[in-house]
């Protein structure tokens, strides 16, 4: 299996868990490019305000700052 199968199969299975923690489907996410201490990834919003990285599901710590995207 390839890399992009592989992580395409973990944002399924962790979409599924979230549908399962909270009962139902999260609305669509627009994922944005954030960065905070040690770290730079696609993230998106909860319904609570909380950054969610949007590769493995988990909460982002600490202070999230959204970054531009560089289409050059």
């Amino acid at each position: 299996m390839g890399a992009w199968a592989e992580e395409n199969d973990n944002m399924v299975a962790n979409t599924k868990h979230r549908v399962h923690q909270i009962g139902k489907p999260l609305p669509p996410a627009v994922p944005v490019r954030v960065q905070g201490e040690g770290f730079r990834c696609l993230a998106y919003r909860d319904r609570s305000g909380a950054w969610i990285n949007y590769r493995n599901g988990e909460p982002l710590k600490g202070a999230v700052k959204v970054m531009d995207y560089d289409f050059d």
